[in-house]
């Protein structure tokens, strides 16, 4: 008797989500999406690997192994650390504006801050994990 193994995944928010879905992959496939509530698919025994994506953001990489009936609940949350982007603008602005007024020395610190602040947001946000975190609960 072939049985196959279950993966249950779940997005857990503050807050509901609207229309946006996010795609789960296993083993890079697209087998379904990820909702609010538990979702289950069907997976062949043996070692996978899971990852949550939309458009362009990626959830980290999560690899596991799941036996024949067994199953592996997968939890995807948003990565709160992210917050700390806007916090760190903010300081690296309010320590620009502590440089004793140059002018020269303003327009320069502000040129690289105008071009490496965008590099570094974008960054950010194209790296794997960095919006999205996926975990197996135990």
């Amino acid at each position: 008797m072939n049985m196959e193994a279950r993966v249950l995944i779940c997005h857990k928010l503050l807050h509901k989500r609207g229309a946006v879905s996010f795609q789960i992959k296993i083993d890079g496939q697209r087998v379904g999406e990820v909702t609010g509530f538990e979702r289950e698919y069907l997976v062949k025994p043996g070692s996978h690997f899971a990852e949550v994506t939309f458009s362009f953001v990626k959830s980290n990489q999560v690899n596991f192994a799941i036996d024949e009936g067994g199953e592996v609940r997968l939890i995807c949350t948003p990565n709160f650390w992210v917050v700390l982007l806007p916090l760190s603008i903010i300081i690296a602005f309010a320590l620009l504006s502590s440089i004793p007024y140059s002018p020269s020395t303003m327009l320069y610190a502000g040129g690289a801050l105008m071009v490496l602040l965008p590099i570094l947001v974008i960054v950010m946000v194209l790296k794997p994990g960095m919006l999205v975190k996926l975990r197996i609960e135990k």
